[in-house]
């Protein structure tokens, strides 16, 4: 399919981010759902229709030339005003139309108007969204460029079109000097190219130019996924073009040359297959405090209008104290500012009022955690989060994590029990937590199992050492040395079967104390011991070689976890750095 351009009116779209004052206004605002959009406005039902369905279309566009279909989770929220004069204490330029924006739950495009004049600006907003879940890595130029050209989208029934050039794109190309190619590759989002109003127009057009016709170009778009995973593997542009396409930056610069002072320019067709959720919106009516409360959560995430948005969330909060969103906005907002002790305080209150955000309950676990709030509290949690999404990996190991902490080393396994398969990121994670857990079961056969694996996937010197400790103790439990207690031995044998003779080492350093706890997580074994007012921690590296004094049976036993204090002497070697003060090497009772 072929255009011819006779005239054309100018239209600027640029990527901008959000800025605002009030909105004041006693418009009705409705909400207009489709499964994958949201449209919060005070444009009329048909308008709003209309413009989502359009939005529909794009993103089975993108997802039917995806072979990996992702997609952003949940609807993306469309705020559309109806005017530039509501728009214009929102938007950071006039020459903005359209935005995109990602909150702490959800993503955004914002627009002045769904005139069909200014749709292709949110489009272009949503190609970038739509880049960033692909997790395309791809240079500046080609990003623009495709969301230039994807911005032309426009439905034709049953089919939807690409192709057609943007008008102020068209000018810009065939009236303006071009900037050296080598340049437009190397254009970065600090570029001047990208921030001055004066030079912007050139780069836009030059990167819709070029992308157009690897896109749409005879020649060119049998061999644009082939370039487009190039680039996205980190080759330069240049050297991915002449690798596909043979031709270098000279030979590139000739053909767009040709190929933009042609008088047709190609456009392509598709067909597009839309359920009846997406082609028959929901409409309903918004409250004011729902619609005040998109607005102040757009300007949350922007620092120069963070504190307006405070403001207008308290104001808020002063009407519905007990809103869980509310709630939850608040508390992201006192996140973003570092103040995580007021986001704890908002997120236990969106808990207490019953939310089901499961993201933001482990992100509260978390917090709670760090300071260092009861361990029991944040299991809660953690089982909360896994009951509403039990697909959530992370929420599964900082639960196994948790328990391990109490000792409660079946939990833990539990916790664990539904993973079947594990990243290799994942994998020393879920080894280690596993083969401790068994370990202290004494299911020493399947916890040397899993430490073997855990060793396997090791990254650091302490992963593999903790693997190693506990590998260690599993073989002395096997023969017998050990149980799921640790035994210190006083004594051991000489040829003829006689005890042997312990000596003390008169020069080693000893401390007098109560025993406190014995820590045993990891396969390494450390003795907490009391000595007057501070706590002093000892490593217990080789547990056979431990000399023991006083005790009846010549040994102690020690379970994991607090011990009942006891007058106890340590010798012990003193370590050069870290939280032990040294090595045991006596005991004495």
């Amino acid at each position: 399919m072929v255009f011819r351009y006779d005239s054309i009116l100018i239209r600027l779209a640029l990527l901008a981010a959000c800025a605002a004052e009030p909105l004041c206004c006693a418009e009705r605002w409705i909400s207009v759902s489709t499964s994958h959009f949201e449209m919060y406005t005070p444009n009329g039902e048909k308008q709003a229709e209309r413009s989502l369905r359009g939005f529909e279309q794009v993103r089975y566009f993108f997802l039917q030339n995806n072979k990996n279909k992702q997609a952003p989770e949940g609807r993306v929220r469309i705020i559309a005003f109806s005017s530039e004069k509501e728009f214009k204490s929102f938007r950071p330029n006039a020459g903005t139309f359209a935005y995109y924006q990602q909150s702490h739950e959800r993503d955004y495009i914002v627009m002045q108007d769904i005139n069909p004049e200014h749709h292709a600006a949110a489009v272009h907003e949503y190609t970038h969204l739509i880049i960033r879940y692909l997790k395309l890595n791809v240079p500046l130029w080609l990003e623009e460029g495709m969301a230039e050209v994807y911005s032309s989208l426009e439905p034709k029934g049953a089919q939807a079109m690409i192709g057609r050039p943007p008008p102020s794109d068209w000018i810009t190309i065939n009236n303006r000097p071009l900037m050296d190619w080598t340049l437009l590759f190397s254009v970065d989002r600090d570029s001047p190219y990208y921030n001055q109003p004066g030079k912007m127009p050139v780069f836009y057009a030059q990167s819709w130019a070029l992308t157009h016709m690897l896109l749409l170009g005879e020649g060119y778009r049998s061999g644009f996924q082939k370039f487009l995973t190039a680039v996205n593997t980190g080759m330069p542009a240049a050297t991915a073009l002449q690798n596909v396409y043979g031709k270098n930056v000279e030979d590139i610069r000739k053909d767009v040359e040709r190929y933009v002072h042609q008088t047709m320019v190609a456009a392509a067709l598709f067909d597009v297959e839309l359920s009846k959720s997406e082609l028959d919106p929901e409409v309903s009516e918004i409250s004011p405090f729902q619609k005040e409360l998109a607005l102040a959560d757009l300007l949350s995430n922007r620092p120069q209008t963070a504190p307006e948005a405070r403001q207008r969330m308290l104001a808020l909060e002063q009407q519905h104290p007990d809103n869980i969103e509310l709630q939850e906005s608040l508390g992201y907002l006192a996140w973003q500012q570092n103040n995580t002790q007021e986001a704890a305080k908002h997120f236990g209150l969106a808990v207490n009022h019953g939310s089901r955000n499961a993201n933001m309950i482990f992100q509260y676990a978390g917090l709670l955690q760090a300071s260092n709030a009861p361990s029991g509290d944040i299991v809660k949690l953690l089982q909360q989060v896994l009951a509403i999404r039990p697909e959530n990996m992370e929420a599964r190991f900082f639960l196994a994590d948790m328990e391990l902490r109490r000792q409660r080393f079946g939990d833990a396994l539990t916790a664990l029990s539904p993973i079947h398969t594990v990243n290799p990121d994942q994998a020393y994670r879920f080894f280690a937590i596993s083969a401790i857990a068994k370990a202290n079961l004494r299911d020493y056969h399947n916890g040397k199992e899993s430490a073997l694996k855990a060793l396997k996937y090791a990254e650091t010197p302490d992963q593999r050492l903790r693997m190693t400790n506990l590998l260690e103790f599993v073989d002395t439990a096997v023969k017998g040395n050990a149980t799921n207690t640790a035994v210190a031995k006083t004594t051991s044998s000489n040829s003829d079967g006689e005890r042997a003779t312990l000596r003390r080492r008169e020069d080693l350093p000893r401390v007098q104390g109560k025993t406190k706890a014995f820590e045993c997580l990891h396969g390494a074994y450390r003795l907490h011991v009391q000595v007057g007012n501070r706590e002093m921690i000892f490593a217990m590296p080789d547990l056979g070689d431990i000399v023991v004094r006083n005790t009846a049976s010549g040994t102690v036993d020690w379970s994991c976890g607090p011990l009942k204090p006891l007058e106890i002497t340590v010798v012990y070697k003193p370590a050069a750095s870290g939280t032990a003060a040294g090595s045991v090497s006596e005991l004495i009772f």
